[in-house]
C-alpha cells in the first residue's frame, strides 16, 4: 500500500489501516510504556509538576506526536488536554498551584500522528463511560480521622453486611489478605494482594472473601450469586473545612482465566443525610488498580527490604530518589576510576620507585606485593556486597561472613608493616607505603561498591513504586498520625 517508494512517509491508506488495527487493540504505541511515579498530596498555592518516562524507538519515533496530560480541578470540572514537555524520554507538565482542599485529577497518553491513542495511565482511564480511576492529588490536605484496620479505627464499627445482600461466597470481612494468582507462583498473574496498601502493624484491611490459599484457585470464596456490602458508620465532618474522603481499594473484574470475566460490578456509594439518599462514587466494571498496577504488587519479603532501604537511606520525597540514584552512581564511577588510576600508577608503575619487590611474600598464599594489590580489592569488594546483603535482608549468616572477608582483607593491608616490625626483611618506609597503598585501594573500592550498590537498590525501589498501590516515603518523613487510609470506603 505504498505509492512513492518511500514507507517513512506514510501510506495512501495508512490512517485506515491504523484505524483498523486499533479496533483490535493494536496501535502504533503498543509496546511503550509510561512509567509515572504518583503523588499523593501536594502543598496549596505551589506549582505542581508531572513528570512520565516513555522510550520512543526507530522507527515509531517517525509517528510519534506527543505525550499528553488531561487533567481537571475537580470531578465537575472540565478536562484541560495538554502537551507535556519533552526532554529526550522523559516528559514534565507544570500545572499552576491550586487552594486547599482541591483534588486533581489527571491521565497521561501517547498519541501518534494520526490521532491514535496509546499507553494511557492509569489504563482506560480516559473512557467517557465505566472508566477507571484516573490519578488524584490532593491538595493542601492531610490524613486526620484514618481508618487503616490496623493502628487506626478512628472512624467507628463497619457493617460487613447489610440487610439484602444475597451473596453466597465471599462475604466482606476484615483480615490479612492472602494472595490468589492464577498461576500458583507467579507474581504477574495476581488477582488479590498478598499485602494490603498501608504499612501498619499487622497488615489488616476489609476484603470479600479472604482465599483458603495462595495455591487455591482464582474461583474459591470469591464474590458468587449476588451482592455484598462494606458500609462504615456515620462519619461526622461538621468540624472540618473543605473535607476530603480518600479510600485505596484493589478490584479485579477479568481475569482471563475466570469463570465470568467482566461480569461483575464494583459500586462505591455516599450519604449525606444518614444514608436515606445515595449518591455513587464510582459504579463500574474497569477493574482498576489490578489492572494498573497488580504486576508491580510487592511481596512481603519487597515491602520489608523497601522499608529497610528507605529507612536507611531517607529519601525526602519520591523525585529525591532519582537524584540519588545519579548522584551514588556518579561517586561509584569516580571512585572505581580513581581506583583503578592509583593502581596504575602507585603499583604496576611505581613498582621499582616505591620498591615493592622488598616487601616479602604474605605468609597467607605466599602472594607476592603486586598480586595483593589485586586480592584485597576483590576481598573488600565481595565483603562489602555480603555484608550489604546481610544488612538489607537481616541474614546473621551473610553479615558473619562479610565480617570474616574484612578481617581477611585487614590482615593482608597490615601484613607489610608487620613485617618491618617484627622481621628485618625489610625497611619501616617501604612496609609503611606498602600498607598505605593497600589501605588507599581498599578505601576506594569499598565506597565504590557501597554506592553502587546503594544505586542499584535505589533504582529497584523506584522501579516497585512505579504505578504500584504502595507509598513507603511518607512513613519515613511524617509524623504517625499521618498514616493513609484504607483500601475501601463505604460501599453498597
Amino acid at each position: 500500500d505504498d505509492d512513492d517508494g518511500d514507507l517513512m512517509n506514510g501510506t495512501p491508506n495508512a490512517a485506515a489501516i491504523i484505524e483498523g488495527f486499533d479496533i483490535h487493540g493494536i496501535s502504533l504505541f503498543s509496546y511503550a510504556e509510561v512509567e509515572h511515579m504518583p503523588e499523593e498530596y501536594v502543598e496549596d498555592q505551589t506549582t505542581i509538576g508531572i513528570e512520565a518516562e516513555v522510550e520512543i524507538v526507530f522507527p515509531y519515533n517517525v509517528y510519534f506526536d506527543a505525550v499528553y496530560l488531561t487533567y481537571r480541578n475537580g470531578s465537575s470540572a472540565e478536562w484541560n488536554q495538554v502537551v507535556m514537555d519533552q526532554d529526550g524520554d522523559t516528559f514534565t507538565y507544570l500545572i499552576d498551584g491550586e487552594p486547599s482542599g482541591t483534588v486533581i485529577e489527571y491521565y497521561i497518553h501517547i498519541e501518534d500522528v494520526f490521532g491514535g491513542i496509546s499507553g494511557v495511565t492509569p489504563i482506560a482511564s480516559n473512557y467517557e463511560n465505566n472508566s477507571n480511576l484516573p490519578y488524584y492529588l490532593i491538595v493542601g490536605c492531610y490524613p486526620y480521622l484514618i481508618n487503616d484496620s490496623d493502628d487506626y479505627a478512628d472512624f467507628g464499627f463497619w457493617d460487613m453486611g447489610v440487610p439484602g445482600d444475597n451473596a453466597t461466597t465471599g462475604d466482606w470481612e476484615e483480615t490479612i489478605p492472602v494472595g490468589s494468582y492464577a498461576e500458583v507462583g507467579n507474581p504477574e498473574s495476581a488477582v488479590a494482594p498478598s499485602a494490603d496498601h498501608t504499612v501498619g502493624f499487622a497488615g489488616y484491611c476489609f476484603l470479600t472473601g479472604v482465599s483458603p490459599g495462595a495455591d487455591a484457585g482464582i474461583g474459591e470464596n470469591d464474590v458468587d450469586g449476588g451482592h455484598t456490602t462494606l458500609r462504615s458508620p456515620i462519619i461526622d465532618l461538621t468540624p472540618y473545612q473543605n473535607p476530603v474522603m480518600e479510600y485505596w481499594r484493589w478490584y479485579v473484574n477479568s481475569p482471563s482465566t475466570g469463570a465470568n470475566p467482566a461480569s461483575d460490578w464494583w459500586q462505591v456509594q455516599i450519604s449525606s443525610d444518614g444514608g436515606d439518599t445515595w449518591q455513587y462514587l464510582e459504579n463500574t466494571s474497569q477493574q482498576g488498580i489490578a489492572a494498573a498496577a497488580k504486576e508491580e504488587l510487592p511481596t512481603n519479603d519487597a515491602l520489608e527490604l523497601m522499608e529497610s532501604i528507605l529507612q536507611r537511606l531517607q529519601p525526602k520525597d519520591r523525585h529525591e530518589i532519582r537524584d540519588m540514584i545519579t548522584n551514588r552512581g556518579w561517586l561509584s564511577g569516580v571512585l572505581l576510576m580513581m581506583s583503578g588510576l592509583f593502581w596504575w600508577i602507585a603499583v604496576q608503575n611505581g613498582s621499582d620507585a616505591l620498591n615493592n619487590t622488598d616487601i616479602p611474600n604474605s605468609q597467607l598464599g605466599e602472594f607476592d606485593f603486586s598480586m595483593l594489590a589485586k586480592i584485597v580489592p576483590v576481598i573488600v569488594f565481595f565483603a562489602t556486597v555480603v555484608w550489604s546483603v546481610g544488612r538489607e535482608r537481616g541474614h546473621a549468616s551473610m553479615s558473619n561472613i562479610g565480617g570474616l572477608l574484612v578481617v581477611l582483607a585487614v590482615y593482608y593491608i597490615l601484613e607489610p608493616f608487620g613485617f618491618a616490625l617484627l622481621t628485618d626483611q625489610v625497611d619501616i618506609q617501604t612496609a609503611i607505603f606498602g600498607s598505605l597503598r593497600l589501605l588507599a585501594l581498599a578505601v576506594m573500592i569499598h565506597y565504590s561498591s557501597k554506592l553502587f550498590i546503594d544505586a542499584w537498590l535505589l533504582q529497584w525501589v523506584r522501579l516497585q513504586m512505579i504505578n504500584m498501590p504502595v507509598d513507603l516515603i511518607p512513613d519515613f518523613n511524617e509524623s504517625s498520625d499521618m498514616s493513609q487510609a484504607d483500601e475501601v470506603g463505604p460501599s453498597a
